[in-house]
């Protein structure tokens, strides 16, 4: 079976994700653009990069003239953009995003598009809708709405065979977007956790670490401003207690304007902070967070990270927003707390609540029931299998 990649793939979690679910398949390709480059990671050795030559812009266009879901859609991203551009430059854009990613083999049995953005999705429109399977990550459905491109998207996401979300939250906020049409199409599947690594926070999780004296706090998963650390940090230092360290792990996403007001800040702040701005290899991240007693997370807006699964494998308490679509955390004995307003932080934390599992044991049980990578690996082994009849099970 041949796989085609789309969309954004350049990340290392890329190359894990396909290893974890085909490492022990042999009748398996997964193909990509040469241009697309993934990651800094070894491909695994079913992964292939391919030349493709792009058509010409006439060519596309020529394809697409009577075409009625193109036309529909250069009107309506014309219109979406309250015409800030002229048709011409809408349609020259939208024929760009699609020769871009314009990768049409006949050997494909399903494209993979990661990424649901408009920009990914048109360079959809060339490829048969029996072939195409889209995949929701999150920020591209959190962080897009508008009623404009909601009504562009929708026409796009009709033309997918199966379209996947990582829970049943998401999977509402989709429906209601985009319509209850797309319903049967929706497949609630989480993303896969590379076994090694699961392993690695389990047996943290028992041994007595050493660690910095005092209570140590990480604060989100990376440098995005859209980790509210400011608004945590400022609710941190109500804190009673001297001992706190606070530790900003910011290695990607940062920008020198928001790391200047993280160090403004810093300046005049009582707490302990520690910044860590270098790059960290999988091993010496999973050291690193393991060492912590508690994690902060309250992002504008997520779908489900893998960063708040692995502090609870590390048996690491998690105060989360209560603004996430964490359902599938909720009425669990798992540690994790929740807060409605930053203003809560100081007092959930001085209440004593937040402590780790007593049953460790019971606690991984619970964790891999849910997201353990043998099921989760199967399910989508199960679904690419839908493409061409197989079963790599």
């Amino acid at each position: 079976m041949n796989i085609f990649l789309l969309g954004n793939i350049q990340t290392n979690f890329i190359y894990n994700w396909y290893e974890v679910i085909f490492s022990h398949v042999n009748n398996i390709s997964v193909l990509h653009a040469r241009s697309q480059k993934i990651g800094s990671k070894q491909a695994p050795n079913f992964i292939e990069q391919i030349e493709i030559k792009k058509k010409s812009k006439l060519y596309v266009l020529m394809i697409f003239l009577f075409n009625i879901n193109f036309i529909k859609i250069v009107f309506l991203t014309y219109k979406y953009q309250n015409k800030r551009q002229s048709l011409f430059k809408t349609i020259s854009k939208i024929l760009r995003y699609y020769r871009n990613n314009q990768f049409l083999k006949k050997d494909v049995d399903c494209y993979h598009l990661h990424f649901a953005t408009l920009e990914n999705l048109v360079a959809t429109l060339g490829i048969s809708p029996k072939k195409l399977l889209i995949s929701f990550w999150g920020s591209d459905l959190l962080r897009t709405e508008h009623l404009g491109y909601d009504k562009v998207v929708a026409i796009l996401l009709k033309r997918a065979k199966y379209i996947t979300i990582q829970n049943d939250d998401l999977k509402k906020i989709i429906i209601s977007r985009f319509g209850n049409q797309l319903s049967e199409k929706i497949i609630v599947i989480k993303f896969p956790f590379k076994t090694c690594h699961i392993e690695k926070f389990k047996s943290l999780s028992f041994k007595n670490l050493q660690r910095k004296e005092g209570f140590n706090i990480l604060v989100g998963h990376n440098g995005h401003k859209e980790n509210n650390h400011i608004k945590i940090l400022h609710q941190l230092e109500n804190l009673a207690s001297s001992k706190i360290n606070v530790h900003l792990l910011l290695t990607y996403g940062l920008n020198n304007d928001y790391l200047n007001q993280i160090l403004k800040f810093k300046e005049t702040s009582k707490l302990k902070i520690f910044l860590q701005l270098d790059f960290l290899e999988d091993k010496d991240l999973i050291d690193y967070r393991s060492k912590m007693d508690l994690m902060i997370y309250a992002p504008i807006s997520d779908a489900m990270s893998g960063t708040v699964t692995e502090s609870l494998y590390a048996n690491i308490p998690v105060l989360a927003g209560n603004w996430l679509p964490y359902s599938i955390y909720r009425n669990k004995n798992f540690p994790i707390s929740f807060f409605n307003k930053f203003s809560e932080i100081p007092g959930i934390i001085n209440s004593n609540v937040l402590k780790p599992s007593h049953d460790v044991l019971q606690l991984h049980k619970e964790l891999d029931r849910i997201f353990g990578t043998t099921n989760i690996s199967s399910e989508w082994r199960g679904l690419y299998g839908k493409f061409r009849n197989t079963s790599f099970n």
